[in-house]
């Protein structure tokens, strides 16, 4: 690790922050196969930056946002970070949010190809009764028969709202829990298509591209390394988009990965890893 660092995308906490009603979310936005990194002081230099609640704490956070999407930096807040910024008026603005935001965490059905998953009893968990401006909806939940947008994009395509809850320190207390989760979350469930979607907006900025289900990290690290783990206990088949000029192995047996085009699919026992490095040195 200290000759290969960790590379991903920067969530921001700075320290003694407040996490609302975000509790744990790196931990399941890593298990979507987004690789975070956490940092504790204000990435500026990053391609793309997450803002979860923990980041609203930051002074000056309106200005340091418009400096990183004037510049082309990639910006994905969380719902609670809009609820607990000082300036979350004007950053909602920025994202194409209508506000005033209401904070109403609940449980809802995902909409996939503009129907309701009708065939389970799948929810996830959102913080907020959200309502768009100007932006567009990427990803949507359906509550009560309301439309509610999941994941939304501005106009201008750098600033993302992602409106998910995963546990607040009164879900602890309702629970009579201290350190472990809980409870299950739905975020852990969603169909491919959704994590795909979410995937894409953290990992593009990065070149990478996957396909995959849930409970499949993605670790990008070194030069032209990748680690890819399998949580599930169950196989899965992974797609990775690559650079079909060069060829890849597997470093934890040294074998060869055969490519099918500009793409490397892969199928992983339940429990299984893969140490994917290419020869492009």
């Amino acid at each position: 690790i200290a000759g290969s660092p960790v590379e991903g995308v920067p969530a921001f906490k700075p320290p003694n922050s407040d996490a609302g009603g975000d509790l744990y979310l790196m931990d399941f936005i890593g298990m979507i196969g987004i690789p975070l990194v956490p940092v504790s002081s204000y990435p500026a230099d990053a391609k793309v930056i997450f803002l979860p609640s923990q980041a609203a704490s930051e002074t000056g956070i309106l200005e340091k946002v418009k400096n990183s999407t004037g510049s082309g930096t990639r910006v994905i807040l969380t719902s609670g970070f809009l609820l607990q910024a000082g300036s979350g008026e004007e950053i909602a603005g920025l994202a194409g949010i209508r506000w005033p935001l209401v904070k109403n965490p609940g449980k809802a059905k995902p909409v996939v190809n503009q129907d309701l998953t009708d065939s389970t009893d799948m929810r996830v968990e959102i913080e907020a009764d959200m309502e768009i401006s100007t932006a567009s909806v990427l990803l949507e939940v359906d509550m009560d028969g309301k439309r509610i947008p999941y994941l939304t994009v501005s106009q201008d395509g750098t600033v993302f709202v992602l409106n998910a809850h995963t546990f607040s320190q009164a879900d602890f207390d309702a629970a009579g829990e201290v350190l472990l989760c809980p409870g299950p979350l739905g975020l852990m469930d969603i169909p491919d298509d959704w994590a795909n979607t979410i995937r894409a907006v953290f990992n593009n900025p990065l070149g990478i591209n996957l396909d995959a289900p849930v409970r499949v990290s993605c670790q990008p690290f070194g030069k032209n390394e990748l680690m890819i783990q399998n949580y599930n206990r169950d196989p899965v088949k992974v797609r990775l988009e690559i650079d079909e000029n060069f060829n890849y192995y597997n470093v934890l047996n040294g074998k060869g990965l055969p490519k099918e085009g500009s793409a490397l699919n892969l199928d992983l026992p339940a429990r299984s890893r893969i140490w994917i490095k290419s020869n492009s040195d």
